[in-house]
Parts: C-alpha cells; sequence; structure tokens
C-alpha cells in the first residue's frame, strides 16, 4: 500500500474512532459532532478564505468514501440517515468529488 494511503486511511479512522462507543448518547453526540465539522469544512471549501479552501477541499474529499459507507452501511439507523442527509446536502451542493461514490450508494 502507498504511504500516501495508509496516511489517508489512519486520518480516517482517528476522525471516525469516536463513533466506536456502546453508549447510544454519547455516539449520538460524537456522530453530530463529526457532521457539524465536515458541514463547516465543505462551507469553507464553497465560500471560505482563499487561503483555506485547497485544505477545507482535502479535508472533506479524504473523509467523502467513508461518509458514503457509513450513509449506506452502518448498524445504527439513526447514523445512516445522519450521514445519509450531509452526503446529499454535499451532492447538491457540488462539493462531493468522489469517482467511486456512485459504485458505493
Amino acid at each position: 500500500m502507498a504511504e500516501g494511503a495508509r496516511d489517508s486511511e489512519d486520518l480516517d479512522m482517528r476522525f471516525f474512532h469516536p463513533l466506536l462507543v456502546p453508549d447510544e448518547t454519547e455516539r449520538a453526540f460524537q456522530t453530530q459532532r463529526i457532521l457539524e465539522e465536515i458541514l463547516l469544512a465543505a462551507q469553507c471549501a464553497m465560500s471560505g478564505p482563499p487561503e483555506k479552501k485547497e485544505s477545507c477541499q482535502r479535508f472533506v474529499a479524504c473523509h467523502v468514501q467513508t461518509l458514503a459507507r457509513l450513509a449506506r452501511e452502518c448498524p445504527f439507523q439513526d447514523m445512516r440517515v445522519s450521514f445519509g442527509k450531509v452526503v446529499s446536502d454535499l451532492e447538491q451542493v457540488g462539493e462531493l468529488s468522489c469517482p467511486l461514490l456512485k459504485l458505493i450508494r
């Protein structure tokens, strides 16, 4: 595996790791926190300061496949719905540039 791919996977795992808790209340809180962070980055990617746009675009792109997969395959319905809404919102504003997204969904 290429080093860049491993770094991306490690970042993805660290970012989504707080979701791996048995407590429903904590998982709901962490889901909301993660979704807010993704949406803030997407807003920054669209209309943020020029010096931050590229970084925000990379951040969203780094997590888009995991977002789509959680929207489809997460064992918790509330998380599937939440992640599905964010994926749909990002598609509508054109912030999803993931060639595999159509295959995942």
